[in-house]
């Protein structure tokens, strides 16, 4: 009877040390999600006081097909406004000289690849110009959890599932100790998971200014398409356009 008591005290003590260890361990992450947030919000409010440059770049089988220039700033309603520059034409691989049945078929690819190249991008921008509400609610779903350090990768890790489609992954890398982030790389998909599409996004800080996206690689490996993003040329603003953004 004694060891039978003594078992039920044992089961009960580990029951609820157990317990008690996956609360820390769920007030971590809770903690680490919320700075994250709380973080990126700021960052974003800080660009507002800022335009920059975008470049774009699509290849295909690694060779240059389109390059493409932004002016870039964000609107009063908090939405990234993209005005084009003027960046020569692009380099296709088909010769201007072709006329005719040649001169048909090559533009025909080239807006098949331009609206492709445009489907990528709108992809991209889901996930790296995505409201954080959808971390907190990938958080509340339970599809979010932390990862170990990988060798070479200083920052602490954040996987989250399901964040803007199903199936797909996001992976957050940041700072443990200011919360900004330092990289992301997520595995997703347009129409199908049969037309994958892999984004990795690295971040760099302004001198004295916020945290931000630096380049964006993402692959459409089912047409061996590339679209590279490169954010430059960042310049400080008047501060207008935040006054106004906060009013509204």
């Amino acid at each position: 009877m004694r060891a039978c008591w003594t078992v039920t005290v044992m089961t009960a003590l580990v029951a609820l040390i157990c317990r008690s260890t996956l609360s820390v361990q769920d007030n971590s992450l809770k903690q680490q999600v919320t700075a994250i947030r709380e973080t990126a919000e700021t960052n974003k409010l800080a660009l507002f006081e800022y335009t920059w440059e975008e470049q774009e770049t699509m290849s295909v089988n690694d060779k240059v097909q389109e390059q493409k220039l932004f002016q870039v700033e964000f609107s009063r309603d908090g939405k990234l406004e993209r005005t084009p520059l003027g960046l020569p034409e692009a380099n296709l691989s088909a010769s201007k000289e072709n006329r005719g049945m040649g001169e048909w078929l090559s533009q025909k690819k080239k807006h098949a690849l331009q609206a492709h190249s445009q489907e990528v991008k709108e992809l991209v921008q889901a996930y790296t110009e995505a409201d954080t509400d959808l971390l907190r609610l990938a958080y509340e779903r339970g599809d979010v959890s932390s990862e170990p350090s990988r060798p070479g990768i200083s920052g602490a890790r954040l996987v989250i599932h399901h964040y803007v489609k199903p199936g797909d992954s996001l992976t957050l890398v940041f700072d443990p100790s200011n919360s900004e982030l330092q990289s992301l790389e997520a595995t997703s998909y347009l129409t199908s998971t049969k037309d994958p599409v892999v984004i990795t996004a690295l971040f760099s800080k302004l001198d004295h200014g916020p945290n931000h996206i630096d380049q964006i690689i993402a692959v459409a490996t089912k047409k061996h398409l590339s679209l590279s993003i490169r954010n430059l040329a960042y310049q400080r603003a008047s501060s207008s356009v935040l006054r106004d953004s906060l009013a509204s």
